[in-house]
C-alpha cells in the first residue's frame, strides 16, 4: 500500500533529532508512531511526531523504506 499524506506511520530505524520547540537532541526510536503531513517525492515523506496529548515535538524527513503504516481495525459497534 502507498503511503500518502494524513497516513498514520511508524519509524523501522531509529534517529536522533531536535525537538523543535527547544532545540534539545532527542531519539526517535524504532516504532515510534508520526503522521505523514507531505509527500515530498514517492520516497520521501514528512512526518509529524506528537505526543499523547497531540503536541508536536519532531518534523522529520523520513524515506518509505523506513516507515511502515500503521493500520487499525475499527471494532463493530453491535458488539
Amino acid at each position: 500500500m502507498k503511503i500518502k499524506d494524513l497516513d498514520v506511520v511508524i519509524l523501522t530505524e531509529g534517529r536522533i533529532t531536535k525537538n523543535f520547540e527547544t532545540g534539545e537532541p532527542i531519539y526517535l526510536q524504532p516504532g515510534q508512531v508520526g503522521t505523514v503531513v507531505m509527500e515530498l517525492d514517492d520516497q520521501t515523506f514528512e512526518v509529524e511526531f506528537a505526543d499523547q496529548h497531540g503536541i508536536p515535538y519532531a518534523m522529520e524527513t523520513v524515506p518509505a523504506d523506513q516507515l511502515l503504516i500503521f493500520h487499525q481495525n475499527p471494532i463493530p459497534a453491535n458488539l
